[in-house]
């Protein structure tokens, strides 16, 4: 189904730590591939889509690698485009996904 916001799929997808992952840039887009045949999740991105998640990743990651081994680890990193001064973010702060 395509809606507004041009996700054509609504999908919840696990990736185990060991998965193999490779990237290809086509044309204007940067197609991602998760697994191995038979076993594959492919994500296409555009230029503009690439460099707004790049800095989520890395974010993400900082964060994540900042709470204390042990800890529980639960924070929402949201896009600049879309950050408030009401986003802001303490490592650790229960919100209920990444």
């Amino acid at each position: 189904m395509f809606g507004g916001n041009r996700i054509t799929v609504d999908v919840w997808v696990d990736v185990a730590s060991g998965c193999h992952i490779d990237c290809q840039v086509v044309g204007d887009q940067a197609q991602f591939t998760f697994g191995s045949p038979g076993q594959t999740l492919m994500l296409t991105l555009t230029e503009d889509l690439l460099a707004r998640l790049a800095p989520l990743t890395c974010d993400a990651l900082a964060r994540w690698r900042a709470i204390p081994v042990g800890a529980e680890v639960s924070f929402q990193v949201i896009d600049s485009a879309n950050r408030s001064a009401a986003d802001q973010v303490v490592p650790g702060e229960k919100l209920g996904k990444i």
